[in-house]
């Protein structure tokens, strides 16, 4: 008959061979671990993706100011779009320049002298949505002043 000093002596064996049982320790301290390592690092992938894609409109609206200020006459709404994405595809891709809103002002009208004004706007969110960085709005504006 198995009595309770049996059980509690079996017990004791057992726990004294799980303490001297060190496999799987090393996975339990990663998991411990691994979140203070990888939230920064998300959070770094997610601030660069935001400079990049800031920059990308930046450069789209500077390419398509430029266009529409050099060639007030023969410039359409659509070539100073298609401008803008040519010159921010590269750093936004495809999907986010077509996700961008872009506006053409012209004050006080497409002449000699005149101004345009080109603004971009898209909805960012982050990639990896780990970072902390909230989802908000980039907008870029140029203005020039028209040439010919």
């Amino acid at each position: 008959m198995i009595g309770p000093a049996m059980i509690r002596a079996a017990m004791i064996r057992a726990a004294a061979a799980l303490r001297r049982d060190h496999r799987g320790a090393s996975l339990v301290e990663f998991a411990l671990v691994a979140h203070l390592i990888l939230l920064p690092l998300a959070g770094t992938f997610d601030l660069g993706a935001l400079f990049l894609t800031q920059r990308g409109l930046t450069w789209g609206v500077e390419a398509a100011a430029r266009y529409a200020s050099v060639n007030s006459t023969t410039a359409t709404t659509a070539a100073i779009t298609a401008r803008f994405a040519a010159a921010a595809g590269p750093s936004m891709g495809a999907a986010a320049t077509a996700a961008t809103t872009v506006s053409i002002a012209y004050a006080p009208a497409d002449a000699v002298g005149g101004s345009v004004t080109v603004t971009a706007s898209y909805p960012w969110s982050g990639v990896l949505a780990l970072g902390g960085i909230a989802p908000r709005t980039l907008t870029a504006s140029q203005t020039l002043i028209i040439q010919h």
